[in-house]
């Protein structure tokens, strides 16, 4: 009978515990996204709906749950077409992930060879991206590149990946982690 109490006890605790982790997440969402399946990978943002661009995961000020920025497609500069994704930010969280500004997108993958590229316009913003190669269960760090160049003229980022055989998707990561304004745009990830 004890057991039995126990168990109840030890289930009940459980059934507690995620109603309060539901409840936190229900507050604030791991990221904000809008899709669009005819936009496809959508990296020069051109899709955009309500300022958020489709088939991203954007990391905005609701879901870090502190901090003031915004994540938004910016129709006044692009490096091509109409758009590009502008990241404002007077202040945030150093942590990156969820917790900073940002945004990221699982491309699907086969093993081999992968160029990543995109372009930046920088006004005083500290970021960091990272490629990884993902599966339900597992991930293998890619390449890291934290940049900090101030420029007004947009600037051209080259990353390699080996993606590795036993992954399925590689996901491309950009978190701002310190105040200033950032634009992103023609994010591309390409076998070789």
């Amino acid at each position: 009978m004890k057991r039995i109490v126990l168990l109840f006890t030890v289930m009940a605790f459980v059934l507690c515990a995620l109603v309060i982790v539901a409840r936190a997440i229900g507050k604030h969402p791991l990221s904000k996204d809008y899709t669009d399946r005819a936009a496809g990978d959508n990296g020069s943002f051109e899709v955009a709906k309500n300022g958020l661009p489709a088939n991203w995961l954007l990391y905005t000020q609701e879901t870090a749950g502190s901090g003031r920025f915004t994540v938004a497609a910016d129709e006044v500069v692009a490096h091509t077409g109409k758009r590009s994704l502008k990241i404002a930010v007077l202040q945030c969280s150093a942590e990156g992930g969820r917790f900073s500004p940002g945004l990221a997108h699982e491309y699907d993958a086969a093993p081999g060879n992968y160029e990543i590229t995109y372009w930046t316009k920088n006004s005083g913003a500290r970021y960091k991206v990272q490629v990884t190669g993902v599966t339900a269960m597992d991930r293998r760090q890619g390449p890291v590149e934290q940049q900090f160049p101030q420029t007004t003229d947009w600037t051209k980022h080259t990353l390699h990946y080996q993606f590795p055989a036993n992954m399925k998707r590689i996901r491309f990561e950009l978190n701002v982690l310190s105040a200033g304004t950032l634009w992103v745009d023609d994010v591309q990830v390409i076998k070789q």
